[in-house]
């Protein structure tokens, strides 16, 4: 099996898919963005809270984070879920790979150090500038040293491209949103809206960390570690494969 397409029900913490998350109005803007009826644009920007004098590029952001767990997303920033960032596009790994997306380059402090260092050098060559440059846009800092310890958890990839991300609404591969949403947008996107998978990845990730605490409260029980009483009661429900 090919690594970009291996998918969650495989191995849990691994998906087929890069998704772009964002608001109601960024979501319904990029379908809209490209002037057709057809085709979409994730427009680049320079990433929220950068430090513009030494990261200026522009750039759109996808995540590699399962389906199941992108809910996490807003447990984890008070950002996004203040900004109530559950829409979101997403396509094939495979697809995007060979489109030029790569994964985010997490560096420590001091390599961050030394590349910026290494960028100021005046004797590189044409050849050895143009690499550095390449890699300058997939470049963030790890965030050993800082309270949150980063942003890793992100998994995310890049493109780098300053002109954005096109598409048409025939690569889309999956959408994330509410319930309440998805009738609508399947009527934005017509025919296409057939060959994608719509998911709620709020209810998707409540049910997969319900899925998760029940088992770990079982494991505990078996263990006699904890007293079983009630404990059916309070058991979540599950209908089908919780990581699809």
């Amino acid at each position: 099996m090919k690594a970009f397409e291996i998918d969650p029900v495989t191995k849990p913490d691994m998906s087929n898919y890069l998704i772009h998350m964002t608001d109601e109005q960024s979501f319904n803007s990029i379908l809209k963005s490209d002037g057709s009826n057809s085709k979409g644009l994730i427009k680049a920007l320079i990433p929220k809270g950068a430090n513009k004098d030494s990261f200026s590029h522009e750039i759109a952001c996808f995540t590699e984070t399962p389906i199941h767990a992108i809910g996490a997303f807003l447990e984890i920033s008070k950002r996004r879920s203040n900004e109530k960032m559950v829409y979101g596009i997403g396509f094939k790994k495979t697809f995007m790979v060979e489109l030029g997306v790569r994964p985010t380059l997490y560096l420590d402090g001091t390599k961050l150090a030394n590349f910026f260092e290494l960028k100021k050098t005046e004797s590189l060559d044409k050849k050895a500038r143009c690499f550095l440059d390449s890699l300058s846009p997939l470049i963030h800092p790890l965030g050993e040293n800082t309270k949150r310890q980063g942003f890793t958890w992100e998994r995310e990839w890049r493109y780098t491209d300053k002109h954005g991300f096109n598409f048409s609404y025939e690569e889309i591969e999956v959408i994330c949103c509410p319930k309440e949403s998805q009738e609508l947008i399947k009527l934005e996107l017509g025919e296409c809206s057939k060959g994608i998978k719509f998911v709620d990845t709020s209810s998707k990730y409540q049910e997969i960390t319900q899925f998760i605490s029940y088992s770990n409260e079982r494991t505990s029980i078996e263990a006699g570690l904890c007293n079983p009483d009630n404990q059916e009661v309070n058991r979540p429900e599950f209908i089908g494969d919780p990581f699809v």
